[in-house]
């Protein structure tokens, strides 16, 4: 299964950090366990991104929505 995403994202844990996308980040996904990280890269669905947000696995810095 392939994501096209519009705008690039990175992601952070540990205080390193990895892009994904081709444009340059405009939001950063802060991962605060590895578990987590794992479990979006699997199964990378909206659903399981809410989950981890909701339940503060995950933390979104900068703007998901910019065009």
């Amino acid at each position: 299964m392939s994501i096209a995403f519009p705008a690039g994202f990175a992601f952070r844990s540990d205080g390193s950090g990895r892009r994904a996308g081709r444009r340059p980040a405009v939001c950063t996904v802060v991962v605060h366990q590895p578990q987590t990280f794992i479990r979006l890269v699997r199964d990378p669905t909206p659903l399981n991104f809410a989950e981890a947000y909701i339940d503060s696995s995950i933390d979104l810095e900068g703007d998901l929505f910019e065009p």
